[in-house]
């Protein structure tokens, strides 16, 4: 099973690991409190997704083992990544939604492109020029992809 499911204000997403295991997340309205509880969070998901398509009712269907609830978070704009000799990079600087499937990617890109930069002679802002707008980029269309995933359809 792997896919992007889209609902009325939900989405569950389920991708193949290694070991017969399953990555999935659902985004929906949630109240539960920090920490997540795993059999609470499953069980949120299981409620909320009984009409879901075959391959989300089947997954949930599973039980809650090795359930690790978490939270999507994301980072406010930056239009700097680099203060003095301090850098942020990966989720630090441009965390976002999981719907393009970037975010470790840009995060790989992050740290090869400024060991590269540093190992040239590069001075950091040329770094920055680069990493900004393009991860900044991205950031801003997976939130709206995930906005347009979870409207409210009539």
């Amino acid at each position: 099973m792997v896919g992007e499911y889209w609902g009325r204000n939900a989405m569950f997403g389920i991708a193949p690991l290694a070991g017969e295991r399953t990555y999935w997340f659902s985004v929906h309205a949630s109240d539960l409190a920090e920490p997540i509880d795993a059999e609470a969070a499953f069980a949120q998901a299981a409620e909320r997704f009984t009409r879901a398509a075959p391959a989300v009712r089947e997954l949930l269907a599973n039980g809650a083992a090795d359930t690790v609830p978490t939270r999507l978070w994301t980072t406010l704009p930056m239009s700097r990544y680099v203060n003095g000799r301090y850098v942020v990079i990966g989720d630090a600087a441009h965390a976002m939604m999981p719907n393009l499937g970037r975010g470790a990617c840009s995060a790989i890109v992050d740290a090869a492109t400024l060991a590269a930069a540093m190992n040239r002679g590069q001075g950091l802002s040329r770094w920055e020029a680069r990493r900004v707008p393009a991860t900044q980029l991205a950031r801003l269309g997976s939130g709206a992809l995930m906005r347009l995933a979870v409207q409210r359809l009539a």
